[in-house]
């Protein structure tokens, strides 16, 4: 895999990913995978209970796939100078990140112990205005355990 891509797009894309990866050290599950389809990069993150995918606008050189820890590379990216990074497969088990004088080489995690996906879904959606749905989590959360139990 390789690809393209501005650093504010894909420090946005891994926050957002980043909101459902576990805090379990040295598992997949604290990991981001990135996968492209049809000439888009896809990233997952899931803890098992909350999984999240969201597309990053890049250019996509090769297809493929491959896992990162989130923590570390969300570290790194917010480093970087305002500047388009490049990220590539040198091998099954690693990954080099590019951004200008920068070259960066992190090892990856098995993307397919990565878990699947649930599908998406398909039906009908209800839209709420922000003011609406506020009044209804505000006329419920009385309900809410406070309790460490």
């Amino acid at each position: 895999m390789h690809f393209i891509s501005s650093k504010e797009n894909l420090l946005r894309a891994i926050t957002i990913a980043s909101k459902a990866t576990s805090k379990l050290q040295r598992t997949v599950l604290e990991s981001i995978l990135f996968e492209t389809e049809n000439g888009k990069v896809i990233l997952k993150a899931t803890d098992i209970s909350l999984s999240i995918e969201t597309e990053l606008e890049a250019q996509v050189i090769e297809e493929g796939r491959f896992a990162l820890p989130a923590r570390y590379l969300i570290d790194i990216i917010s480093k970087f100078p305002e500047s388009d990074v490049t990220i590539k497969n040198i091998n099954d088990e690693s990954v080099e990140i590019i951004c200008m004088n920068s070259n960066i080489k992190f090892m990856c995690m098995d993307a397919d112990e990565f878990p699947s996906f649930p599908e998406r879904f398909t039906g009908s959606f209800a839209k709420l205005s922000e003011k609406k749905l506020r009044g209804i989590i505000n006329e419920t959360l009385f309900a809410v355990s406070t309790a460490d139990d």
